[in-house]
C-alpha cells in the first residue's frame, strides 16, 4: 500500500506509532480509516510528508481500534527535481537542508541516489558536506535502503526486524549482497540456526547440493557438538 507520513503518536526509540494517509483510500479496511488517515505501528519508520512509503503489514485489533503491524517499510524514491529536492531535505539524510538539497541535485541531478549509494566520496565536492558529514549521511541511507532491501529478502522467512537489524550491524551496507552470495554467513551471528538460514537459502535460490550447504552444515553441527 502506498502511503505518507503524517503525524507520530507515540515513540520509542526506533519504534513507533504513526498515522498514514493511504494513496488510495479504499486499500485500508474502512473501520481502520479515521479521518482519511490510518494508524500503523513499527521500526525505521521515516517521519516525513515528503516521502511517499510502500508499506506492509498485517491489520491487528486491539483496545486502540484496527491498526496496521508494519512489516516493511520502504521510501519510494522520487523521480522529478522538485521531489528529489524536497526528499533529501526531509530530513530522511542528516545534514542535508534545502540549500545542500539544490546544491546536490544541480551537481548530480536524477543520478544523485546512485551517487549516495555507489560513489558517497563524489558529495564532497559539494560545498558544506565534510567527511564528517558524508559518514553520517552514508550511515542513513545504509539504514534506510540496504536495511529495506534485507527486510523485503527475509522477512518472507520470518526473521524478525531486531536479528535484521543484528546483520545491518555486522555486515553494513553490503550486507544484501554478502547473504544472496553465501545466505551461511549467518551462522557467524548469534542466534540463527541451520533450519532458519536453510530457509533462507532456499528463497535465494540456492540448490540443496551446494558446497556452501554442505560447509554451513557441517560447520553448524561441529558448532553445536563443541563443548
Amino acid at each position: 500500500m502506498i502511503a505518507t507520513y503524517q503525524r507520530t503518536i507515540f515513540e520509542k526509540g526506533d519504534f513507533s506509532i504513526c498515522s498514514f494517509k493511504p494513496e488510495d483510500e479504499s486499500e485500508p479496511p474502512q473501520n481502520a480509516m479515521k479521518y482519511g488517515t490510518f494508524v500503523g505501528v513499527g521500526v525505521n519508520i521515516p517521519h516525513s510528508e515528503d516521502v511517499k512509503l510502500n508499506l506492509d503489514g498485517d491489520w491487528e485489533s486491539n483496545k486502540y481500534g484496527l491498526q496496521m503491524k508494519i512489516n516493511t517499510c520502504i521510501s519510494i524514491l522520487p523521480k522529478t527535481e522538485e521531489g528529489i529536492i524536497a526528499f533529501l531535505s526531509s530530513g530522511v539524510l542528516p545534514y542535508i537542508k534545502n540549500k545542500t538539497a539544490i546544491k546536490l541535485y544541480k551537481t548530480f541531478g536524477e543520478q544523485v541516489f546512485s551517487v549516495i549509494e555507489n560513489h558517497p566520496e563524489e558529495l564532497l565536492r559539494v560545498s558544506g558536506i565534510t567527511k564528517k558529514k558524508l559518514k553520517a549521511i552514508q550511515d542513513a541511507y545504509t539504514v534506510n535502503y540496504g536495511y529495506q532491501d534485507l527486510l523485503m529478502l527475509l522477512q518472507p522467512a520470518g526473521i524478525s526486524v531486531s536479528n535484521i537489524k543484528k546483520i545491518v550491524d555486522r555486515f553494513g551496507a553490503s550486507a544484501s549482497e554478502k547473504i544472496k552470495n553465501n545466505p551461511y554467513v549467518l551462522f557467524t551471528i548469534n542466534g540463527f540456526g541451520f533450519k532458519t538460514v536453510d530457509e533462507i537459502a532456499a528463497k535465494t535460490h540456492t540448490p540443496p547440493n551446494d558446497p556452501l550447504r554442505i560447509m554451513g552444515a557441517l560447520k553448524f553441527v561441529l558448532t553445536e557438538w563443541e563443548p
